[in-house]
């Protein structure tokens, strides 16, 4: 027969576990030119303010990319960059739900040198 203390401790960890598993989701999209062909080896920016700091990654030749493990409980940046080129900075709020997000990014030249990692906001 279970004791109770161990009917505690399994329904802990059996409410927990869903509500720990929300706190990360993954953000993935693509990146491409303003005609919709995907730009590869373009390194997109996925900042945190509230942490300080940021993580890239680069495109693959199909012009994708996935952030997996991003939280779920902060408000971020992303943005992509090819050469001298960026596309705009989108500002994407956090969600409670902790549901992945797909993102498409449009990096035109009309935007060159227009942001820089270290100049939010852009």
């Amino acid at each position: 027969m279970m004791s109770v203390r161990s009917f505690l401790l399994a329904f802990t960890v059996a409410v927990s576990f869903p509500l720990l598993a929300q706190t990360t989701r993954t953000v993935s999209g693509k990146v491409t030119d303003a005609s919709g062909a995907p730009i590869r080896k373009s390194t997109v920016y996925l900042e945190n303010p509230a942490a300080l700091g940021f993580r890239t990654c680069l495109t693959a030749d199909d012009g994708t990319f996935k952030f997996i493990e991003v939280s779920a409980v902060d408000d971020f940046r992303i943005r992509a960059r090819h050469g001298h080129a960026w596309s705009p900075t989108l500002e994407i709020t956090h969600q409670a739900t902790g549901e992945d997000i797909e993102i498409h990014l449009i990096i035109s030249n009309t935007n060159p040198g227009g942001c820089t990692p270290t100049r939010p906001g852009c």
